[in-house]
């Protein structure tokens, strides 16, 4: 099964012998968890955001108790110091739901046998450390990040399991282009807007 999390919606997809059995969406995801640690810590969404990136993790991850994180106030000079081992808290639990939620909605189509192969977790918010582990703990099956493979120019900027989806379709866009074809020459953005609409006539006929 891959579940890709993003900041808005959380995606599954249970894959048997290659192919795509059963996939879902729901509104549940990186913003929620924002949303939470602004709640709990009583900050603005935006210092909570930022809290979440440079300082979140799962409770597995977290820091020794003690150790604090410095959370911006409302006023331009104020802030307080918060405990990373908090955020951890209010961050695990968000995520611990969300795999529950995954969990129960593949249960309920009746494929809840069929990801024992494992978990791959992708997309932004899968980058939180100690996010696999819970993964794992919860679906009771291995997990492990996702990222993108075979990339070649700006590698370094896109080989991130939150650039998975743009890599992905860019991948699959190529893969559609007849045999043959080139990239370089005069007919290039030709194919290229002829690939696009091809692709677009798979969603609207």
């Amino acid at each position: 099964m891959v579940i890709g999390m993003g900041g808005g919606t959380t995606d599954a997809a249970v894959f048997r012998d290659g192919s795509v059995v059963h996939a879902f969406v729901l509104p549940v995801g990186g913003h929620q968890i924002s949303n939470d640690l602004a709640f709990g810590l009583r900050a603005a969404l935006a210092s909570a955001e930022e809290l979440k990136i440079r300082f979140g993790s799962t409770i597995s991850h977290a820091r020794p108790e003690g150790e604090t994180v410095m959370l911006p106030g409302y006023g331009q000079d104020e802030s307080q110091a918060v405990e990373q081992r908090t955020l951890a808290e209010i961050i695990d639990a968000r995520l611990a739901e969300t795999f529950e939620l995954v969990q129960a909605q593949v249960a309920r189509a009746g494929f809840g046998e069929d990801y024992s192969a494992g978990v791959v977790l992708t997309g932004g918010s899968a980058q939180i450390p100690g996010a696999s582990a819970l993964a794992s703990e919860v679906f009771g099956v291995p997990a492990r990040l996702g990222v993108p493979l075979g990339v070649h120019g700006l590698a370094d900027a896109v080989r991130s399991p939150a650039f998975s989806t743009s890599v992905g379709l860019l991948a699959w866009g190529r893969e559609q282009l007849a045999p043959g074809d080139d990239w370089r020459g005069s007919a290039q953005l030709g194919r290229l807007g002829a690939t696009l609409r091809a692709w677009l006539r798979n969603f609207f006929p």
